[in-house]
């Protein structure tokens, strides 16, 4: 019986290892497939060719889209440039008006300016003369009532 038990130990031993080498066998199969697919295979020089080509339209469709804004800024300018002469002309005819005006008043004769400047300043005497006087009722007034409110024990 002993023998039965070390053929089956044997067996048992043989199976282990077995399985043993298997498992590893398997693990080297995984591990070599892995890094077949892990390395980079070189692309062909038509694949190299389509990629360099899809760059380029994209850089393509990017520079027309740059180009496109700077059209919409210039027209941009332009039109504010042109509002600029536009404000610049109505300006400069402003100032011809003006210029002329400026050299119609240089002929008013002096006499009518002073007599501008009289008709201003007695107004400004009779509001200084009303001003006076109502300053001086308001302090009559201020008296009169400080007066009766002490005299009838108010204050």
């Amino acid at each position: 019986m002993s023998s039965i038990v070390s053929i089956d130990l044997l067996s048992d031993s043989l199976l282990n290892a077995a399985v043993a080498v298997a498992v590893a066998v398997v693990a080297n199969l995984a591990t070599s497939f892995l890094h077949s697919r892990s390395k980079k295979r070189q692309p062909t020089y038509s694949e190299r060719l389509g990629k360099l080509a899809d760059e380029l339209t994209r850089s393509s469709r990017q520079v027309d889209e740059i180009l496109g804004e700077i059209g919409a800024v210039t027209s941009e300018r332009q039109r504010a440039a042109e509002q600029l002469e536009q404000e610049l002309a109505r300006l400069t005819a402003s100032e011809a008006e003006i210029k002329q005006r400026i050299d119609a008043l240089k002929d008013v004769p002096i006499p009518v300016a002073e007599h501008f400047t009289k008709l201003m300043d007695s107004g400004e005497r009779r509001s200084a003369r009303r001003d006076y006087m109502l300053f001086g009722a308001g302090v009559l007034t201020s008296i009169i009532s400080a007066i009766a409110l002490k005299w009838l024990g108010l204050a």
